[in-house]
């Protein structure tokens, strides 16, 4: 589907999403290194911290929202793991060795040993686990789906409920990326919920719900963040931050509009994930020099140059036959085809 055909709306949320993703590494990565303890990392550490909630949920609801305007059946299930193995796991495959392989012959930090790539396979390396976690999920919800066990509401939300159960209750390992399926899960089948059952979930009551309940957990999870907890209260920071990922994030496709430069950012969402780790590289090696850490100015710069190069490199990897088919995960560029269509 060329870029004209689809809901700029929903591109609009999806610039949204891999805008915050983007920050969140950013932010997560410096705060890691602990290049700064000044007020401005604290308020940058406030704000990874409010926005958690948000990031990766609102991704993965935007790509199951999409998944659902066709969902699999029986004959199409097999087209689904094909198309879906092409598109997810050709990209983590190819990408992540790229990625691994660099940074340990370009060590900027602790050292990688290149003899140990293999294992990134296994237990996917940095951002990679969403995409293995993503493959896993629309294989899943994909069978659920040939089998009709979410065919209608009542069903959903007991598949939503239990997964719900099983991402608060259970850490599974992260071989294969177990762990992020369990997490991501109750995400995606909530965006499958707002794309399939809308009367229900945009109803002006369930909206009214949402809109107060997120507003309350909100406030529960900036005052925790004020005062800690004690250790033993641990669990409660992963109950607000769900109740908020699955009150709030509906509502930001209840009253999306359509802002063309984020639309525009949102149709390269995709290379930007892929690629950020990698286009950042520019930013850090100019900031190791000029040793300036964790300002306004600092993060603004990392934040830029992550999306303007890794969207330099997606439309650079869509411009030939091979990068597209075994980089990028997509078909034949055929004649106007826009070079980054699925």
């Amino acid at each position: 589907m060329s870029q004209t055909h689809k809901d700029q709306s929903i591109e609009t949320l999806r610039g949204i999403a891999i805008l915050l993703v983007v920050a969140g590494y950013i932010i997560h990565d410096d705060l890691a290194r602990g290049v700064d303890d000044s007020s401005v990392a604290s308020a940058f550490r406030f704000l990874y911290y409010i926005f958690t909630p948000i990031r990766m949920p609102l991704f993965t609801v935007i790509s199951a929202y999409l998944y659902a305007a066709s969902p699999a059946a029986r004959g199409t299930f097999q087209k689904l793991v094909f198309g879906k193995a092409r598109r997810i796991m050709i990209p983590f495959a190819v990408v992540s060795t790229i990625q691994y392989a660099f940074f340990s012959v370009v060590s900027f930090g602790e050292h990688q040993p290149l003899a140990e790539i293999y294992k990134i396979y296994f237990v996917p390396y940095e951002q990679m686990w969403f995409l293995y976690s993503v493959f896993w999920i629309f294989i899943l919800v994909g069978i659920l789906d040939s089998l009709k066990l979410l065919a209608t509401i009542q069903r959903w939300l007991v598949f939503l409920a239990v997964s719900l159960l099983f991402h608060v209750a259970f850490e599974p390992t992260k071989l294969f990326s177990i762990y992020g399926v369990n997490y991501l899960l109750p995400f995606f089948l909530l965006g499958y919920g707002l794309r399939r059952f809308p009367e229900a979930l945009f109803s002006r009551r369930t909206i009214s719900i949402f809109s107060v309940t997120s507003l309350a957990a909100y406030a529960v999870y900036i005052f925790c963040f004020i005062t800690p907890l004690p250790g033993e209260w641990v669990k409660l920071y992963q109950i607000l931050g769900v109740l908020i990922s699955i009150t709030a994030v509906p509502l930001f496709f209840y009253f999306r509009k359509t802002v063309s430069w984020l639309a525009w950012i949102g149709s390269y969402a995709f290379g930007i994930y892929l690629f950020n780790k990698l286009a950042v590289v520019p930013a850090d090696r100019l900031l190791d020099f000029s040793h300036w850490h964790q300002t306004v100015i600092v993060f603004g710069l990392q934040w830029i140059t992550a999306i303007v190069f890794a969207i330099a490199i997606q439309k650079l990897m869509g411009q030939f036959d091979v990068t597209r088919r075994f980089v990028l995960g997509l078909k034949k560029k055929t004649g106007g085809q826009d070079a980054l269509a699925a």
